[in-house]
């Protein structure tokens, strides 16, 4: 066990490993997790310690006091003011009153403060009984635990479980992320048992005796103890022994003195007991006695019981009337008004319209510290307080409820709440505002974006002659309907403004939020940018302590100018909004940026940063419950895999999706389909491209520009030329009106394989030739320009124009391995082949080759070439064998002579 617990010690303190003690309760988790702690403790670390109990997992935030209790207010002083305040007012330093904090600030913060304390000593975050952590706690520790990659900040867990069972956060997260050991403490075998029993016990135990508790045990040292103890009091009469720890740990209440079972009681159903408030009742000496009896540890004024199952034992052996009783007379003496309330609905559970009150008092407390957990909670007890007759404040309780159920992330409770609530509810505006919640709820949830719902909610706010409500409903179902039914979707938002501003007491908030819905919608269906709007709307959003929205200004000015083309600034300003999200750690709409984000990337070519933002979608997509994001962010990885020439992958996604789409019988939206057209179109099966991508491509949405050209591309392969030349004047229109320089750019493309297939070659080529003229920033559309390049290089190796046809096909193909599309790498020097013409000699390389050639025989490393030229270090091992392979040759010092010898040239 040392040599384990040496090697424990040894990931964490060495290398800032973290580890997770695990195993069933009294196995001597605790001992093993306080050697690891001391020991990181004595080589320089910084330790924070929490060591929770059940009852605390009632009151949000409460680990956080402890581990962070001996941080100054100068260390927190560091945070960003959003941070602090949120962060001051979870462990109970402010009262955070004048604010409202979205929970994820206390997250943000606890990752931002541990970075912060990282930086002047090695930090170690010791938790153990982690599974009674409460919620807030474990949320923020989960999130920094995601984040704290490479930093000086390790966890040191302990939790009650087995391997096979899930993990909890922020165990998880630090598993997923390869940073946690794990070490599941095994049962002692018999003789460490005997030994134990010789070493804990001052009476000798008879050897049979030994054994049998050994046996009875399972060689968990502390049922060993406990058993041991039991024969001890009962003269050696093991008549009737329980052979489980709950029976035991019973028992030894159960033998305690009338006052100090009372106090230990009492002590249980606090969240958070201390000495002041046991005191109060009466019990500072009862206290002092159950400390005595090894059943509580008192330090600095705080109160904690040996083991969790003490205090869970304690509490669940008293009688209902019991339990109540002492709730009732903690009521009278705890000063948190979240506890007090809690106490005071506990009890007595009979409706009370105070009680109510208070309780809403709390959750409202609770919602200010950022506690949804506690905040649910106590809107739960509040709903049971309610009494009957109040059947308005009932169902605005329940819809409370619903919308923190919301919040929590919980979609399949919450739309059972609203469901309910939206038909029975006595109130009919509260009605339509349930409809509301669940329109914005099925937004990302349900099949069609929660539009009928939102459809629902309008027509009901129009028959009550509410306008706010008419405003909300038409501006969810505008986003409803969004990029795909873009020109209903600005009906609705236009009257949602117009409304807005025409109000005696206009929002201005609400009014710049609409401002920029309608601008973004303009701008998707391709009426241009309105810079001055979003620019307006932007200062106007400016508020450092609130966190981005989801209408806010920066974010749809940013998907604006990505679909524009803009990429520079769209990137800039979708990362900004993303960086503030995580600042203040919303989530809410973490996955839409990481698509839009990842969007950006993919038209830059970077295929690798498109990929990881999509896995990013998926995750938070799934983290939220929101399986249409899900299924977006897989049908993006499917077009990143067509970029990559990946047609093999492109089909397995499509597949999948597909599969699910039929078995889901039009519940979901279809997004295989159209991929599957994808892969058929550059496979060369026009037809079947034409069949699958015209339920999506013929439209006149003009959002996805590049779209309508795949479509139009499919028309022209399988021959549909006159319907061809139709939807090209639509969409030669809708880019001239847009402005949007990628879409004029395939719409020349467009022009060049309309006329190759009419036979007009030479006007072919003058279009390819002007749509080139639009790629010349290397990072600016890259797959489309060797696309162009592709099809022009086809058309003069036709032509028999064999140097012309080589030197398009080669910049083609320069195009697709800049971004690491080894799949049309081949396309291209196939093409290539086909050509005829003699092979050059040894030393010609592609300029992409030449200059991962020049920058390795520089000496840099495949990492950092890749990082200099923005392709993936696969990318580059791949050029190095085909540099290796020309220039005949086999090792990196090789190159390095050659090119000092003679460097290499192009054609």
């Amino acid at each position: 066990m040392e040599q384990a617990l040496e090697q424990l010690l040894a990931g964490v303190a060495d290398r800032a490993r973290s580890v997770l003690v695990e195993g069933p309760p009294g196995i001597g988790k605790t001992h093993r997790w306080t050697t690891v702690v001391s020991g990181v403790a004595e080589r320089g670390w910084r330790v924070l310690a929490a060591r929770p109990a059940e009852s605390e997992t009632r009151l949000g935030g409460i680990a956080l006091i402890d581990l962070f209790g001996d941080v100054t207010d100068d260390e927190l002083e560091v945070l960003p003011r959003p941070q602090r305040v949120a962060l001051e007012t979870a462990l109970l330093r402010s009262d955070g009153a004048d604010i409202t904090r979205d929970p994820h600030h206390v997250a943000v913060a606890v990752a931002s403060l541990l970075k912060s304390l990282a930086a002047a000593a090695r930090v170690c975050v010791a938790i153990d009984d982690l599974q009674w952590l409460d919620d807030l706690t474990a949320g923020s520790l989960g999130y920094a635990a995601r984040r704290l990659s490479g930093i000086n900040v390790a966890f040191v867990l302990a939790r009650r479980g087995t391997p096979d069972e899930p993990l909890p956060v922020p165990a998880r997260e630090l598993a997923e992320a390869g940073l946690l050991d794990r070490c599941a403490v095994q049962p002692l075998a018999v003789d460490d048992i005997e030994s134990l029993l010789r070493r804990r016990i001052e009476d000798d135990i008879p050897r049979p005796m030994r054994a049998y508790i050994a046996k009875v045990s399972a060689g968990n040292p502390f049922y060993a103890l406990e058993l041991a103890g039991y024969w001890h009091s009962r003269d050696g009469d093991v008549t009737g022994l329980p052979p489980s720890l709950q029976m035991l740990v019973s028992n030894r209440i159960a033998a305690l003195p009338d006052d100090v079972r009372v106090a230990v009681e009492a002590a249980s159903a606090l969240a958070r007991p201390d000495v002041r408030t046991l005191a109060a009742l009466g019990y500072e000496d009862a206290v002092a006695e159950a400390a005595r009896a090894d059943i509580l540890v008192v330090r600095r004024g705080e109160v904690r019981f040996t083991h969790p199952l003490i205090g869970s034992a304690a509490y669940d052996l008293m009688s209902t009337a019991s339990r109540a009783a002492l709730h009732a007379t903690l009521a009278g003496v705890v000063n948190d008004i979240e506890e007090r309330a809690r106490h005071q609905a506990l009890g007595d559970r009979r409706p009370n319209a105070d009680t109510a009150a208070l309780l809403d008092q709390a959750r409202a407390r609770a919602l200010r510290r950022g506690d949804l957990a506690s905040a649910l909670d106590l809107a739960r007890l509040a709903v049971s307080a309610t009494p009957e007759g109040l059947a308005d404040e009932l169902d605005e309780r329940q819809f409370e409820v619903g919308v923190l159920l919301v919040r929590v992330g919980d979609a399949h409770a919450a739309e059972r709440q609203l469901r309910e609530l939206s038909v029975e509810a006595h109130d009919p505006c509260l009605r339509a505002r349930a409809l509301l919640e669940l329109a914005r709820l099925g937004w990302f949830s349900a099949y069609d974006g929660g539009l009928s719902l939102a459809r629902a909610a309008l027509d009901a706010a129009v028959a009550l002659g509410d306008e706010a409500l008419q405003i909300g409903a038409h501006l969810q179902i505008g986003r409803a309907l969004g990029i795909d039914q873009i020109d209903t979707a600005l009906r609705h938002g236009t009257e949602a403004l117009r409304l807005a501003e025409s109000g005696p007491d206009a929002d201005p908030a609400l009014v710049a939020e609409l401002r920029t819905f309608v601008a973004a919608s303009k701008s998707f269906a391709g009426f241009g940018i309105d810079h001055a709007t979003f620019a307006d709307a932007i200062v106007a959003h400016q508020d450092p302590m609130l966190p981005p929205a989801i209408g806010d200004a920066a974010m749809w000015y940013g998907i604006a100018l990505a679909l524009a083309g803009e990429l520079d600034q769209a990137q800039e300003l979708l990362e900004e909004v993303l960086r503030r999200c995580d600042e203040h750690g919303t989530d809410e709409f973490e996955g839409y940026l990481c698509f839009w984000i990842g969007f950006v990337a993919l038209r830059r070519g970077r295929l690798d940063d498109a990929q990881g933002w999509c896995e990013r979608h998926v995750d938070a997509a799934q983290r939220k419950q929101q399986p249409n994001g899900v299924r977006y962010a897989r049908f993006q990885l499917g077009v990143i895999a067509t970029a990559r020439g990946d047609f093999a992958e492109v089909e397995r996604i499509a597949s999948e999706l597909d599969a699910e789409e039929q078995q889901a019988h039009d519940t979901v939206e279809a997004v295989g389909d159209p991929l599957l057209g994808l892969a058929a179109l550059y496979d060369g099966r026009y037809d079947e491209a034409l069949q699958r991508l015209g339920s999506t491509s013929a439209r006149s949405d003009p959002t996805l520009l590049e779209d309508e050209g795949r479509y139009i591309e499919a028309l022209i392969g399988a021959g549909e030329l006159d319907q061809a030349r139709t939807v090209l004047a639509r969409f030669t229109a809708l880019a001239e009106r847009s402005g949007r320089l990628n879409a004029q750019a395939a719409v020349l493309r467009c022009q060049g394989l309309l006329n190759t297939a009419e036979g007009a070659d030479e006007a072919a080529l003058a279009f390819f030739e002007q749509a080139l003229r639009f790629y010349t920033d290397p990072q600016w559309f890259p797959f489309d320009r060797g696309q162009t390049l592709l099809h022009m290089g086809r058309l003069l190796r036709r032509l028999r124009r064999k140097a012309a046809a080589k030197e398009a096909l080669e910049q083609a193909r320069d195009s697709f391995e800049r971004i690491g599309a080894a799949g049309w790498v081949e396309h291209a020097d196939a093409e290539i082949a086909r050509i005829g013409l003699r092979q050059a000699g040894p030393q010609v390389l592609t300029e992409t080759e030449r200059r991962i050639a020049e920058l390795i025989a520089q000496g840099l490393t495949s990492r950092q070439v890749a990082a200099q030229l923005f392709v993936s270090p696969k990318t580059v091992e791949a050029n190095l064998t085909r540099i290796y392979r020309k220039l005949g040759i086999s090792s990196r010092a090789e190159l390095g002579v050659r090119l000092a010898v003679a460097p290499a040239t192009g054609p």
